[in-house]
This record gives C-alpha cells, structure tokens and sequence, in this order.
C-alpha cells in the first residue's frame, strides 16, 4: 500500500513537472515581432540622444536636469530599491555555498549515571541542487533586480521630461504675466488719452468706458497667471529637491521657441521595445516563472551534505577532547506535502500568467499612448504654425487700425477692436507654443527607450552603481 502511494505521487511530481507553464518565451518573441512591425510615422529632424535636453541650448535648464539627476528624491528612493534588489540576489547566490558556521553542544543524559557528552567545532550543510530549486531562486532574484532597475529607469525618464516640462511652464507662464503686464501698460496709456479727449468734448463717454472695461479685463487676468508661474516654479523644485521660494530662475525666451528633435523613424521601434515599462513588465513575467520553477523543485527530492569538523568529549568514554570529523548525506522529499505544494504551485502560475497579460497590457498601452502622442504632436505643428499667421494678421490689422484712427478714418471702437484682436491673438500664440514644445516632450517621452538606457547608464556608472 505505502508502495503504490509514493508511486502515485512520484508520477504525479513528473506530471507537474512536464506540465510547465505556458512557453512565455515565444510569446515574448511574439511581441517583439509585433513591435518591430509598427510603423509610427515620426518626422525629425535631428536623432535624439541620451542628452536630448541640450538642444534647447539653454545652461539654466542643463544645470536643473543635472540637479534632479542626482537630487530628485524619488528617484534616490529607487537606488536603495536596487540596492535591496542586490542584496537578495547575493543572498540567492550564496546558498549555493555550504552554510554553517562554529557551533558548541553540550548534552547531559540520565541512564542511570549521568553521561554528558560536547562538541566544538564547525558545522555545515550544503544542499546539492539537482532539480534547479537554487538555481530558480538566483533567477527570480536577477529578475527582480531587472524590475528594480527598470523602475529606476521609468523614474529617471519621468524626472528628466518633468524637468523640461517644468521648465517650460514656467518660461509661459512668465511670458504670459510680462504680456498682460505690457498689455496693461498699453491700455493705461490709451485710457489717459481717451479721458482727455472725453473732457475736451472730442470723443463720447462709450469709448471711455469700452477702454476701462479692456484695461480691467487685463487686470483680472493678472493675479491667476502669476499663480500659474508660482505653480511652475514650484513643480519645478520639488524635482530638484529645492524649495520654491530659494529657486532662482532666469528668462528663457529661447527654450519656449526651440524645435528639437525627436526620435528617428527608424528607431522608433527599438525605442519602443527598450522602454521601461515594457522592459519592467518583462523582468516581472521571468520572476513570476522563476519562483514557480522553484517551486515545483519542491517536488523532488532534495539532496544535502552535513559536515562537522571539530573536537568531542565524552566523560567516561574519552579522555578529554579530541579530533573529530564527519560526513553525511542527507535525502528528503515532502510527499506528505504534495497537496499543499500542488496549491502552491497552481497559485503561482495564476500569478505568471496574470504578470504575462500584465507584460502584454504594457505592450498595447504603451503603443496606443506612442500612437496619440504622435498624432497630437503633428497636430500641435498645425495649431502653432495656425496661430503663429494668426498672430501676424492680428499684429498687422492693428498696426492698419492705429493709422487709420489717427487719420480719422475709424472711431476708437474700432481700434479698442483691433487692440483686442491683437490681445487674444498673443494669448494663442503663446498656449500654441507651449502645446507644441509639449508636443515634442510627449514623443520624446513615449519613445523613450533608446536614450532613457544611455542615460541609465550614464548614472549608474556615476553613483557606482554599473556591474
């Protein structure tokens, strides 16, 4: 009887063991023919680097990337996670050693006399991996030190497009208050003229009024756009690790106005298949079926060696201490745990399999987002090259309407018109910048693979921490 149940549960050790989890490795090449397939479509004109940020030519926002690169709280937190992450692949690693260490018994046993018995000396186990369970265990753990380094590298990409980013609010915003402050200015001046035309009986009381009405109109607007540059500036420190109120920034005209490039058609593809977060979701796929591997190891007998090499003592047997050593091995093997470890086993493949839809929901998010990013950056193109005629026209329109005011040929509602037409026109030109250059991080942001790995490695090689 006790015969047929172990040949039972030996076969059923076997079957477990052939029925491995689904064969992720050809769906992962699966998916990267998929990626390599894709077309996005993207125009540069210029390849993008792992310093793409130094095509604003700008040293202020070179040193604020610089800072957060090595400042940037979050991102500091991830290197004690990698940090974690080596620490338990050591720890993996090491378990192919034998383990021990120096050990002291003493043993006093009552068979009619006292008979006591010591030992000092060193003592270790090793334990033979014959069905890969240390093996599976060192796997898991490389893998989720890839998932800790890929996640520090989704962070460096999100810290370094958020400094940008940051930065060119700010730069916005700060041209948004410096032209509704020049805007006011206008207006005051106007106004002045326009109360003096209105007491000498030249011009009606409307068009002081429609005048007043514009110039507090400007006014409103002015305490909300210094809020907006108060809000940029302080996204911006948290990013450096600074407070708001010490960051010092200079106008940066240029950045605003600067075209740069975005990633080559050509290496659209393999920046997709290098993002992190795709690259995360893989490493956490190859954990999840590691740990079940190790697993079902559990399955098999395990194989040890237990050693001792020291001095022994028994009273009344020996006369004092002497040399001693031994070696034995050791097999077990938990067939009475078989229902349990199947469990075990079936629980960690629901998790493989979900962190493999996790991995194949990664893929499709991340090319739908590439996707729209690309379209709202041809789309930003038109928007800015719309507005950038529009506010030509507007400029000109006004220029036209302050010459035929002066003439007399028009009243003053229609210059105070064309003053506002121009005012909007500034306001557009300005938002359609901004979405542009925001366009342009948005396809820089998606496309992130190949310089988010150069410059990964650049930090890791500066803090020391490149193998």
């Amino acid at each position: 009887m006790l015969k047929r149940a172990v040949s039972v549960l030996l076969g059923a050790a076997l079957l477990v063991g052939c029925a491995a989890t689904p064969d992720y490795e050809l769906q992962q090449e699966a998916n990267e023919r998929y990626l390599d397939s894709l077309s996005f479509g993207v125009q540069s004109t210029d390849a993008t680097t792992a310093e793409w940020w130094k095509s604003y030519e700008d040293d202020q926002l070179n040193q604020l990337v610089e800072v957060a690169q090595a400042a940037n709280l979050d991102l500091l937190a991830t290197r004690q996670r990698v940090r974690q992450a080596l620490a338990d692949l050591g720890a993996d690693e090491n378990r192919l050693l034998p383990q021990g260490g120096v050990t002291g018994d003493y043993e006093a046993i009552d068979r009619n006399s006292v008979q006591e018995s010591s030992a000092v000396g060193l003592a270790a186990t090793w334990e033979v991996d014959l069905f890969g369970r240390l093996r599976a265990l060192i796997d898991a753990g490389e893998a989720n030190l890839e998932v800790a380094l890929n996640n520090q590298r989704a962070v460096l990409r999100e810290v370094t497009v958020g400094v940008v980013r940051a930065y060119l609010e700010w730069e916005a915003a700060r041209q948004r208050v410096q032209l509704i402050k020049a805007d006011i200015r206008a207006l005051e001046d106007t106004r002045e003229v326009m109360a003096l035309r209105v007491e000498e009986g030249i011009s009606p009381n409307l068009d002081l009024a429609r005048a007043d009405t514009l110039l507090e109109q400007q006014r409103a607007k002015l305490p909300d756009a210094r809020a907006q540059l108060y809000r940029a500036k302080a996204v911006l420190s948290v990013l450096v690790n600074e407070d708001p109120e010490s960051l010092a920034l200079k106008p940066a005209p240029r950045a605003l106005a600067a075209s740069i490039g975005v990633p080559e058609a050509e290496r659209a593809n393999e920046a997709m298949q290098l993002r992190a977060d795709i690259g995360g979701a893989l490493a956490a796929l190859a954990r999840d079926v590691a740990v079940g591997n190790a697993l079902r190891a559990e399955l098999y007998p395990q194989f040890s060696v237990k050693g001792f090499l020291g001095l022994t003592n028994v009273a009344e047997v020996s006369d004092g201490f002497e040399g001693t050593g031994s070696i034995a091995p050791r097999i077990s093997w938990s067939l009475l745990s078989y229902p349990v470890i199947l469990q075990r086993v079936e629980s960690q493949d629901a998790v493989s399999e979900e962190s493999y839809i996790r991995y194949r929901q990664t893929i499709i998010d991340a090319v739908a987002s590439a996707r729209v990013a690309v379209f709202a950056y041809g789309r930003a193109f038109e928007a800015d090259q719309a507005t950038g005629r529009a506010f030509d026209a507007a400029n000109e329109s006004l220029a036209i309407a302050r010459t035929m005011h002066r003439e007399g040929a028009i009243g003053y509602l229609d210059l105070l018109d064309a003053n506002r037409t121009f005012i909007s026109a500034q306001q557009d030109r300005l938002s359609a910048r901004l979405s542009y250059a925001a366009a342009q991080l948005g396809v820089i942001e998606e496309f992130s693979g190949v310089w988010s790995s150069e410059a990964h490695r650049r930090m890791l090689k500066a803090t020391g921490g490149e193998s």
